[in-house]
């Protein structure tokens, strides 16, 4: 869990970086509230979803489900990190 926590912490100020150039600073404040709004869902919906699997399966299927779910997020942020990483190069090229 240590490693989780650790690794979601880089995360987060990757991601608090990104959306903070990326957003214009007008819109901050509503991007955050709508992206707050759909992360809280999704957890509802994620911790509905794993409390079924956890009681009704064996512990194979959930588990599967982790894997898969982390599989897509990192995939999901790979373009992400891509464009920042270009963003940046190019930033230290003309600097």
């Amino acid at each position: 869990m240590f490693i989780f926590r650790l690794g979601n912490a880089f995360w987060d100020v990757f991601y608090g970086t990104f959306y903070q150039t990326a957003v214009p600073s007008n819109l901050l404040g509503r991007y955050v509230a709508v992206e707050s709004l759909f992360i809280t869902i999704a957890r509802l919906i994620g911790l509905k979803l794993f409390g079924y699997l956890f009681d009704n399966y064996t512990l194979l299927i959930p588990i599967s489900f982790l894997i898969i779910g982390i599989t897509l997020k990192v995939i999901a942020h790979i373009p992400f990190i891509t464009e920042t990483k270009s963003k940046f190069m190019h930033k230290e090229k003309n600097a």
